[in-house]
């Protein structure tokens, strides 16, 4: 998607680019994406030196809908695995597993692996009833750059790790089997950051359906998969992984940067991320002064008083980056209906102390409380609403969570805030909280 300025000098027209995954796109037609730089302004910093300082650029978003005009009768199972001539592309090898482990020690299980990069994810094909599978799969995933000879250092390093899911199926269950993450770096980059020798590699050429060889750098080793559930056994997923032409003989650049380290900062705006930490401190000298997490208080047992949580891939958040606007799925076009869709999520009871993404919560079908409210408040905002999460404790002071919004009563014009639980299936409505309009709007 390239968004111009008409008024503008062809050679500068361009003042925003985005390239949009259409994966699933009959089902789920709302799509949403932000705006990278137009590639002029990409080789302009790069000749100029100040290429570092487009991370903190915004170009805008956009979003809408996709109409399908004819659907197909059938839905084709599996990936599709072409390479068009003139991209680039993050190609993994997913070879197998040697021993799956599942919380429940299950005697067999139908399994595939996820590889989600920059935004897109892929999957292979599923492997039945087995505890050592082995795919043998390649999968291709389209590396978004405006353009391979531009490509600036910050480009790579905000599209972060490569995360592969092991993902257990059957009927009625679902489960995630594990995890593991690769740097784009480990690929042509060995531990002593010394490029790895390249290796030739087969490709077939789409619009003449002829093979070609081209020479690349590839990882190729075993990583030992994390768990959701507490589990000390061992599970190893063996791959490869390279890039469709080789990443550095494509571009110019002799190194690679090496990725984020994930910081919850760099999901805030930058007004706020450079004063987080200073409120962060400020925010726990008062739980401190107040005693608020001390057992032996009078007020008894210590209340659940934290900014941060880490996530189904144990990375620190700052609980409001969990909630994102989410378009809800067709025909769920309500608060009420919002409110049902989400408590058809079933409820579990976790083994750590982990938070779910919206997104994991739905692919997981399970949650606990929390994860319900974030995927609920999500799906809120979408709709869109004024649409909170709102943690608390019970009468036994255990941590609880619930979904609160704002109304306007226009008849007597007086606002009023409703609280979902989520747990329970109940609705309360506190009348008249407040008089001005624009608190409902906001």
């Amino acid at each position: 998607v390239l968004v111009e300025d008409m008024r503008g000098s062809s050679a500068f027209r361009e003042i925003g680019y985005a390239q949009l995954p259409l994966r699933g796109v009959v089902g789920y037609p709302s799509l949403q994406v932000e705006l990278g730089a137009p590639r002029w302004v990409c080789l302009q910093a790069k000749m100029e030196g100040w290429g570092p300082q487009l991370r903190d650029w915004r170009f805008g978003s956009i979003e809408g809908v996709v109409m399908v005009a004819h659907t197909p009768r059938y839905r084709q199972l599996g990936e599709v695995y072409d390479l068009e001539g003139n991209r680039a592309y993050l190609i993994l090898k997913i070879i197998g597993i040697d021993q799956i482990v599942t919380a429940d020690n299950r005697s067999s299980v139908d399994t595939y692996v996820e590889v989600s990069f920059d935004g897109t994810a892929r999957r292979t094909r599923t492997i039945r009833n087995s505890l050592n599978p082995n795919w043998e799969e390649e999968i291709a995933v389209p590396l978004r750059f405006s353009s391979l000879k531009d490509i600036a250092f910050n480009d790579i390093q905000k599209k972060g790790k490569i995360y592969l899911d092991v993902w257990g199926t059957g009927d009625n269950y679902v489960d995630h089997l594990g995890e593991c993450a690769l740097y784009l770096q480990e690929i042509f980059f060995n531990e002593k950051n010394q490029k790895k020798t390249q290796v030739q590699k087969e490709r077939i050429i789409l619009e003449t359906n002829t093979k070609a060889k081209y020479e690349t750098r590839v990882f190729s080793g075993t990583k030992r998969l994390s768990f959701i559930h507490k589990d000390d056994r061992p599970s190893n997923l063996t791959f490869e992984a390279w890039t469709c032409p080789d990443l550095l003989d494509a571009s110019d650049l002799d190194k690679l940067p090496q990725a984020e380290r994930f910081d919850t900062k760099n999901n805030m705006p930058r007004a706020l991320a450079d004063k987080y930490d200073n409120l962060k401190g400020v925010f726990n000298g008062v739980i401190e002064a107040k005693k608020l997490l001390d057992a032996e208080a009078p007020v008894g047992p210590p209340r659940f008083f934290s900014l941060e949580m880490s996530d189904q891939r144990r990375e620190s958040q700052f609980l409001p980056t969990l909630v994102a606007p989410i378009k809800p799925p067709l025909g769920v076009d309500s608060q009420a209906a919002v409110f049902h869709y989400t408590r058809c999520v079933p409820f579990v009871i976790k083994r750590q102390s982990l938070t779910f993404s919206p997104d994991f919560t739905m692919q997981l079908k399970a949650g606990d409380a929390l994860d319900h409210c974030l995927l609920m408040a999500s799906l809120l905002l979408g709709l869109p609403a004024h649409a909170f999460v709102c943690i608390g404790t019970l009468h036994d002071k255990h941590m609880h969570a619930w979904v609160t919004t704002f109304h306007w009563d226009e008849e007597k014009e007086t606002g009023n805030v409703k609280m979902w639980e989520t747990a329970s299936g109940l609705v309360y409505v506190l009348k008249g909280r407040f008089q001005d309009l624009g608190v409902a709007e906001s």
